[in-house]
């Protein structure tokens, strides 16, 4: 079952794959222009939204079915590149993103040096 998806990267759980993500975040925010006034309260005058910001983490383990090795070269790929997508969440289509930077900690590896498992911090940002 599909869960989500942002141009190769496939989100999703089957009896052959696990590949999911946690720690999902998301902020968006409005700017601010703060204008001083001489002895008084300062004022604060709307500029416009700033883009999305998003983060979240996949794990990537090879007896799950996911090919960590593979997976870190494409999403590497994809933030070198700037390459902006449809980032799907379930059904729901948030926005157009690019992936911002790629963070690779608690890799694995086996006896023979190949990596098994990876997690891996995906940071977003809007692309208007």
């Amino acid at each position: 079952m599909k869960i989500g998806a942002f141009n190769t990267l496939c989100f999703e759980v089957s009896n052959f794959k696990v590949e999911t993500f946690k720690n999902f975040q998301q902020s968006i925010k409005h700017r601010y222009a703060e204008h001083q006034i001489l002895n008084k309260v300062s004022r604060l005058e709307s500029v416009g939204i700033e883009p999305q910001t998003l983060s979240l983490e996949v794990m990537l383990y090879k007896a799950l079915g996911a090919e960590p090795k593979t997976e870190i070269a494409k999403l590497k790929q994809l933030c070198e590149d700037g390459t902006a997508d449809f980032l799907i969440i379930g059904s729901e289509v948030i926005s157009v993103f690019v992936i911002e930077s790629v963070e690779v900690a608690g890799e694995v590896f086996n006896n023979v040096g190949d990596l098994i498992l990876a997690n891996v911090k995906l940071n977003f940002k809007e692309y208007v």
